[in-house]
């Protein structure tokens, strides 16, 4: 039997936001057999061609595929799109944001083949009431996710029928994270002993980063815990200069955006990973490169990630969501720094949620449920891609 043909859309050229999300993914194709192409962002080339191409996956930037190019790019799109749909035929057609998912669905028009349209869920974003957002979603063929809770919104909001909906856990290269190897305290001059805590996403508003500070500057530096924030945005420098206002310069280390194998090693510096907001694929992927180091969570009840994947007091901690002002979160991350300060076991934690984590199933296979999938959708016959209401 010939590999399934498997196109991927893609308004992204960086390897961060849905560009991180989505490469994973990819890649679990790529594992299971599947012939790829990947039509990425062309406006504006930047790091994430060059990385797909050294996984051995085929890129297309003959598309400008962004939402910042004029419009006349965006209409020579549709016709390039349909001319390679035509000319390529493949199997399925999986979109990752909602950019190329507009795109796919105009290409496919009229398209005399029974080709499946796909739209991976990466962003809870996505699920949010937006001009337009039902339309699109039900111009949808199936939806991958690796959040569970992420299908009741999806049905609730957007009237998605359940069988359109199909979750596994997300693919990662288990063997690039591990608990063996290096850490960064020598390197950031934090002591063997001391209890260090970190954080791992873009810093911007909404990363709720400035009332954990607060907290840090209230009972953090008290209690003699550190902290590690693995990431960059646009409030790095606010960030930092508060730090440095508030004398937290030696407990707080800002690393910028990190790879591995340097990734890995600031995952084993920490003891525990706070997640306190949802990122992209609902940061289902720093929970499990995390576990994978042997680093056990903490975190908050309203990310779907965390309840679904943290079994409070055996893989990590959570806590129920405060109010939502800057008050009630400062108060909320003095509560956490002193359970974590309390609790002494967080090694054990983190052997348990590798455990857990290296329990389900691996990349390929995931790419092989996915195959399957792709197959029993051709196999359903009427394709709702192809209705305007």
């Amino acid at each position: 039997m010939s590999a399934l043909r498997v196109m991927h859309l893609l308004a992204c050229p960086t390897l961060t936001g849905p560009g991180a999300a989505a490469l994973p993914m990819i890649l679990a194709f790529r594992d299971a057999g599947a012939d790829l192409r990947v039509v990425i962002d062309g406006h504006r080339p930047d790091d994430l061609a060059h990385v797909l191409r050294g996984h051995g996956i085929f890129t297309d930037e003959s598309l400008a595929m962004s939402t910042v190019a004029p419009p006349w790019k965006t209409l020579n799109d549709i016709h390039k799109l349909r001319q390679c749909l035509k000319r390529w035929k493949p199997d399925a057609v999986v979109t990752h944001t909602s950019h190329d998912h507009v795109l796919a669905w105009l290409g496919m028009r009229g398209l005399s083949r029974n080709v499946p349209l796909i739209r991976t869920l990466h962003s809870k974003r996505s699920l949010q009431k937006r001009t337009g957002q039902r339309w699109l979603w039900r111009r949808t063929d199936a939806v991958l996710s690796h959040v569970q809770g992420w299908e009741d919104k999806l049905r609730d909001r957007f009237d998605i029928p359940t069988e359109r909906f199909f979750y596994t856990p997300l693919p990662i290269e288990t063997g690039m994270f591990s608990p063996h190897g290096p850490d960064l305290r020598e390197k950031l001059g934090f002591p063997r002993d001391v209890p260090t805590l970190g954080m791992v996403c873009r810093i911007k508003p909404g990363r709720r980063l400035f009332p954990l500070l607060a907290a840090m500057r209230s009972v953090g530096r008290e209690l003699g815990v550190r902290l590690v924030v693995v990431g960059a945005g646009e409030s790095a420098g606010e960030a930092e200069n508060l730090c440095r206002h508030w004398g937290l310069r030696e407990y707080v280390r800002f690393m910028g955006y990190l790879r591995t194998p340097v990734l890995a090693a600031a995952y084993r510096t920490m003891d525990a990973l706070l997640l306190a907001a949802e990122g992209n694929d609902g940061s289902c992927r720093v929970l499990a490169e995390a576990a994978c180091c042997g680093v056990s969570a903490i975190g908050f009840s309203g990310i779907a990630a965390v309840r679904e994947q943290v079994t409070s007091g055996e893989t990590g901690e959570w806590f129920e969501v405060p109010g939502n002002t800057a008050y009630s979160w400062r108060k909320a991350f003095e509560e956490v720094l002193r359970a974590f300060v309390r609790r002494k076991n967080w090694s054990e934690l983190g052997a348990c949620a590798r455990a857990a984590r290296l329990s389900l199933p691996d990349r390929e296979e995931i790419g092989d449920r996915w195959l399957e999938f792709i197959q029993t959708l051709q196999s359903a016959g009427k394709r709702c891609t192809y209705s305007w209401f």
